[in-house]
C-alpha cells in the first residue's frame, strides 16, 4: 500500500513540475509585445448595417461572429448603438488584440436620460485573452 502512495505522489509531483515549464518553441509574448502586432482602429465608426451578416460566423454558439479587426469590433459597436439588436443569446468571440489607439471610441451601448432610450450589449462575448487597448488621454 505504501509503494502506491508513493508511486501516486511522485507521479503528482512530476505533473506539478513540467506544467511550470515553457518550452522555446512556444513564446509567451508580454501584453506589450502582443499590441505591437495588433489590430489598430483608424477611429471610423462605420454606418450601423441593418445585420452582421459580413463578420464571419452566425453568432450561434457553435459558430459564433468572429471578430478579426478593430473595424469589425467598431461595427457591432454600431450595430447595438443604433439600437439594430442587443444580441441576445448570440454569441462573439475576438481572435485578434485591439488598439483603439488615441481615437474616440463610441462605446457598445447607449442610455438617453432624455427619453429613457436604451440599448445594453447582451449577448455572449468570449475575448479569449486577448488585449484591447485604450491609452488614456
Amino acid at each position: 500500500m505504501k509503494k502506491i502512495i508513493s508511486i501516486v505522489l511522485c507521479a503528482l509531483m512530476l505533473t506539478g513540475i513540467f506544467s511550470t515549464f515553457t518550452f522555446a518553441d512556444t513564446p509567451s509574448l508580454s501584453g506589450e509585445e502582443r499590441l505591437a502586432d495588433a489590430s489598430k482602429w483608424d477611429g471610423t465608426i462605420p454606418t450601423a448595417p441593418d445585420t452582421l451578416e459580413s463578420l464571419k460566423g452566425d453568432g450561434t454558439e457553435s459558430n459564433p461572429y468572429l471578430l478579426e479587426s478593430a473595424a469589425d469590433l467598431a461595427l457591432v459597436a454600431a450595430y447595438i448603438n443604433a439600437a439594430k439588436d442587443d444580441l441576445y443569446g448570440e454569441f462573439l468571440k475576438l481572435n485578434c488584440d485591439i488598439d483603439i489607439q488615441n481615437q474616440a471610441w463610441p462605446g457598445i451601448g447607449v442610455f438617453d436620460n432624455r427619453s429613457n432610450d436604451k440599448m445594453a450589449f447582451k449577448g455572449n462575448f468570449d475575448g479569449r485573452s486577448k488585449n484591447t487597448r485604450r491609452p488614456m488621454t
